[in-house]
Order: structure tokens, then sequence, then C-alpha cells
């Protein structure tokens, strides 16, 4: 963040591969999503969403430099508008606390393939609204706006978590104290859902996920919140002195939280709800 830029990563064998600068001026990146074809969009907190191509195929000769010209490595990072990679910026508004964060791309298949031009969803506020746009994966072009009132969550600094889930519907969670918001995929209304107070404690929201049956899940201070769209309720899993923050659900159910309390890593399971280690050990 403090570099302004956003790194590709192999995980099969933990190599740093290439390292790209998320926006112009002064960039202060955020939240990623991928793409089913790889690609990438980095959100940045003072203004604007990048598309980085992770395939060379996909990047564009802007600078009549035969080849592509892209970063090939940490210690090889272009000036804004040098990598061929970077292939759209779309700029946004930004007031402090309420730039963009939450951002995901639309899944979904085409006769067992992955669309053809996934969307993509990112989200930010002002003083007074939360703001969401589709863009044209392709583009980055604006194809859907929502707003929604946000000036009764006071002390939030916005919409903060987002995803979407297998039918296109994004997800959205506000933080600190919601709420938690669906856009539908088809007709693009927005649907706005309370958060409760906890069993104990006080409310506090920060980061989200979607399970494999499209039930959100949000983490916070010493509870995961779960939501069940179908009976529209609410129940909680509690993880004493945790202070939550990512999380990301295995497909095997396990939820993977990081946690900047009593460990830094917690593991829930999201299938039975239950808490399975509070504290998994790392190296």
């Amino acid at each position: 963040s403090p570099q302004g830029t956003v790194s590709k990563i192999d995980t099969k064998t933990g190599v740093e591969v290439a390292r790209y600068t998320a926006g112009p001026g002064t960039p202060d990146p955020s939240r990623t999503s991928v793409n089913l074809y790889g690609d990438v969009v980095v959100v940045d907190r003072n203004g604007g969403i990048a598309k980085i191509a992770v395939e060379e195929a996909g990047c564009k000769d802007t600078n009549g430099v035969p080849g592509i010209q892209t970063s090939q490595g940490p210690n090889d990072v272009f000036a804004w508008g040098g990598d061929e990679c970077v292939v759209w910026h779309l700029p946004l508004a930004a007031s402090g606390q309420f730039g963009p964060r939450p951002v995901a791309w639309e899944g979904g298949d085409q006769n067992g393939c992955a669309l053809p031009n996934p969307r993509v969803w990112v989200g930010y506020r002002d003083a007074a609204n939360g703001y969401f746009k589709r863009l044209d994966g392709s583009s980055g072009a604006i194809l859907d706006e929502v707003t929604i009132p946000w000036a009764q969550y006071t002390g939030a600094w916005g919409p903060y978590g987002g995803a979407t889930n297998k039918e296109g519907d994004f997800w959205v969670m506000g933080h600190s104290v919601g709420p938690l918001v669906r856009i539908d995929s088809g007709n693009v209304v927005p649907e706005i859902i309370e958060i409760p107070t906890p069993p104990s404690g006080s409310k506090f929201t920060y980061g989200m996920a979607l399970d494999a049956d499209g039930r959100p899940w949000v983490a916070g201070s010493d509870y995961v919140y779960n939501y069940d769209p179908a009976t529209a309720q609410w129940s909680f899993i509690n993880v004493p002195s945790a202070s939550m923050r990512g999380l990301m659900i295995d497909k095997e159910g396990r939820g993977w939280i990081a946690n900047n309390g009593a460990s830094y890593l917690v593991e829930i399971d999201t299938v039975t709800k239950t808490l399975i280690n509070p504290n998994v050990p790392l190296p």
C-alpha cells in the first residue's frame, strides 16, 4: 500500500513474479478480485479501479515497441501508464475513509466454460450515499449503477467487503455497523439487510465471503456472523479475544480468517457452524 503497487504471486512456488503500479498519482491500493481467467482488478482508495491481464495475450501494445512491455518481477515496476498488461483504469470518487474498497468479478459459465466477458462490481461512498457500479470487464465501461443511502451508518468508513454468488448477485458488507446488501444481478435492485448485535459485546463488521451455498459470512470482533438468505436468519460463532479481518472459505467449507487479536489465523467450519481452531500455528 505505501508503495502503491499490487503483486502477482505464483501460489505453487510462493515466488512473486510481477509487480504493478495500481493507479495514477499517489495510489493507495486496497482490495483485489480475480476472475476465472486469472485477470485481476485492484481498487485504489485514493480513487479508481484498474484491470491487469494475467496473460500477455490479453495485454495491449500501446507504445509501438515490439512485444509486450510488462513487469517480470518485484524489482521491475513500470511507472503508471508504462506496463502494457494494465489494460484499463476507471477513476472513482475518493473521500478519505470512504474510498473504493469492495470489488468482485462475476463468475458464471457458458456451455461449461467461463463467461467470455465477465463483469465486475465495485463500491464506495460519500457523506450521504453508497455507490455501486457494474463494469464491462473488457473495457471498464460503466454498465449499471446503484445508489443506497448510507449516512445513517454513522462512524462507518463505508462499503468494505464484497463478493458475488453464482447467480451474479453482488453482496456487500459495510464497515463496523453494516449493513449487508444484496444487489440482484438481473434487475439490479438492492436488498438492504440490517446486521444484528451479537449475543454479547458490541457489533463490529470488517471482512466477508460467501460459502458454496451463497451464504454470507462476516468477520468482526469476537464473533463471526452468518446470514442464511433462505430463512433470513443470523447465527454467530464466538471467537474470544479475536479482532478478525479478511476471510475466505475453501471447497471443504472451512473458513480461514486473518486475526489481529490473540492469534494470526482462525479456522471455522461453515457447514456445522462451529469453531475449529482459534489459533492456527504459523511459522
